[in-house]
């Protein structure tokens, strides 16, 4: 499971405001199957997943990436979509 920062702390690092974003990839490239869990954390929400917040992982050729986008609503609270 890869757990986000809180809001606040993510916001303060990048000096988000209101209306800033960032995009992220989570590449699962290990050499068995399994799933990423990407989990979010105090004043993130995770909202417009296509199915799930999870990455799986299946079959030894098969090497999965997801894109993600956190919009900041203020330097407190955020928004966390999947975007493919």
């Amino acid at each position: 499971t890869m757990t986000l920062p809180t809001a606040s702390a993510l916001a303060t690092q990048i000096s988000a405001v209101a209306g800033t974003s960032i995009d992220f990839e989570v590449l699962n490239n290990g050499t068995s199957n399994g799933t990423v869990t990407v989990a979010v954390n105090t004043g993130i929400t995770a909202s417009d997943f296509p199915g799930t917040n999870t990455l799986t992982r299946t079959g030894s050729a098969t090497i999965g990436i997801a894109k993600f986008r956190i919009i900041f609503i203020s330097a407190t609270a955020a928004i966390l979509i999947r975007t493919s």
